[in-house]
């Protein structure tokens, strides 16, 4: 048994966080698992983490249900061709596995679902686009003239005269 002389700190209030604005946002692939719904229905449940910057007090986490396994077929091609866009956006040609889509960036088009008296406002993925790529570190490297001393700027083009 240990010892406690501890004061039972009051009781913490959480942040109200708010869904961000519409608009598109930078955000990566955290989770992507298969789950069952409450009618026994299994859909596959991605998370999504924000990267841009966004308002103070804003939610980061943004979530999107793919129905791929649901009875109805109408169901289940809403889903695969909304899933296809995300596969797409990440830059698959195709996904067998739904670990494939982790950690790939992708930007959300993030839009405003009302709440109601049960839940509070929410954002919705509207659409994926992929995510602008950066320029490799060989494509912004300086090109250097190895035949000329280290002292000597032959990067600029002579000029002239």
């Amino acid at each position: 048994m240990a010892e406690l002389d501890f004061a039972i700190l009051e009781e913490a209030t959480l942040p109200d966080f708010q869904p961000l604005p519409e608009g598109w946002y930078r955000a990566e692939v955290a989770t992507a698992e298969r789950k069952e719904s409450a009618a026994g229905n299994y859909y596959l449940a991605v998370e999504f983490i924000v990267t841009d910057e966004v308002p103070a007090n804003s939610r980061t986490h943004v979530w999107s249900n793919y129905n791929l396994w649901h009875p109805a077929e109408n169901v289940v091609e809403i889903a695969q061709r909304t899933f296809s866009d995300l596969a797409r956006a990440c830059g698959l040609a195709n996904c067998k596995d739904s670990d494939e889509l982790l950690d790939k960036p992708v930007d959300l088009l993030l839009k405003l679902e009302a709440g109601n008296g049960e839940y509070a406002p929410k954002n919705k993925v509207h659409a994926y686009r992929a995510a602008p790529k950066f320029p490799t570190p060989a494509a912004t490297a300086k090109v250097v003239d190895v035949d000329s001393p280290p002292w000597i700027d032959n990067t600029e083009a002579e000029q002239p005269g």
